[in-house]
C-alpha cells in the first residue's frame, strides 16, 4: 500500500488501538454492579453510588460514558435506566455476559495482556508472571475470582451450546460424562434436548457447586 492509508482502514486501526476503552468500561459497570442495581428501574446518581459504594462524581462520567455505549439512557430527574444491551451486564439474566466482561477484563486477565510482547519473546506464561502462579491455582486461591471465572465460562458455553447439541450424534448413547464441565451448563444442554440420557458432571467441589439448568435429569457429579 503506497501514500497514506485510507481513511476507512485508519478509522478501523484506531477502534483497535482504543478498543480498551470500552471494554473497561464494560467490565467497570458489572464489576461495580450498577446493571444489577439498575434491575428495578431508572435511579438517580447518588442513589446508585450508594448502592454502588461508589462516588457521585465519578459515577456520574462512568455514566456518560456508558449512554455514550447504548449500556445506559438518561431520563427524567437526573436518573439512569439500562437499555437492552445494558440488561446483558445483569447477574442471571438470559444471555448475559456479565461474568465474561469482568474475567477478561478483570485485573489479572488485563495485566496478563499487557505482557504479550514479554510472552512472545520468552515463551513464557505472562499470566504466571503477573499472578505468581498458574491460572487455576491463582483462581483456587481467590474463591470471588473463581466465581467469577465458572460463570463467565458457562455465560460462553450458553451461546454455544445449542449449536454443540445439534451438532453431536448421541445415538446409542445412555451416559454422557462432561469432564471439567464447571456448574454442568453444557451438559444440562445436552440433557434438556436428550431427556433419557444420563449426565455425570467431573470438575471441582467449588466449580461445580451450581448447577446449571436443565429440563432434564439433573446432572450427577
Amino acid at each position: 500500500m503506497s501514500g497514506r492509508a485510507p481513511a476507512a482502514e485508519r478509522a478501523r486501526l484506531a477502534e483497535l488501538v482504543f478498543g480498551f476503552f470500552p471494554a473497561q468500561l464494560v467490565q467497570t459497570l458489572a464489576r461495580l454492579g450498577v446493571p444489577d442495581a439498575l434491575a428495578g428501574g431508572p435511579r438517580t446518581v447518588t442513589d446508585l453510588a450508594a448502592a454502588t459504594g461508589t462516588r457521585p462524581d465519578p459515577l456520574a462520567r462512568l455514566l456518560r460514558a456508558a449512554t455514550g455505549l447504548g449500556l445506559v439512557r438518561p431520563g427524567d430527574g437526573g436518573t439512569y435506566a439500562l437499555t437492552e444491551g445494558g440488561e446483558l451486564l445483569r447477574t442471571g439474566v438470559p444471555g448475559s455476559i456479565g461474568n465474561l466482561a469482568q474475567l477478561f477484563c478483570g485485573d489479572a486477565v488485563w495485566r496478563a495482556w499487557g505482557e504479550l510482547e514479554w510472552s512472545a519473546r520468552t515463551g513464557e506464561v505472562a499470566f504466571e508472571k503477573v499472578t505468581g502462579m498458574p491460572a487455576f491455582e491463582h483462581m483456587a486461591a481467590d474463591p470471588v475470582l473463581g466465581a467469577v471465572f465458572t460463570e463467565a465460562m458457562a455465560e460462553g458455553t450458553r451461546m454455544a451450546a445449542p449449536g454443540v447439541v445439534a451438532t453431536c450424534d448421541l445415538t446409542g448413547v445412555r451416559a454422557l460424562v462432561d469432564v471439567g464441565g464447571g456448574n454442568g451448563t453444557l451438559l444440562a444442554a445436552f440433557l434438556a434436548e436428550h431427556p433419557g440420557l444420563h449426565g455425570i458432571l467431573f470438575d471441582s467441589p467449588e466449580a461445580s457447586a451450581t448447577r446449571g439448568t436443565c429440563s432434564g435429569p439433573a446432572p450427577r457429579s
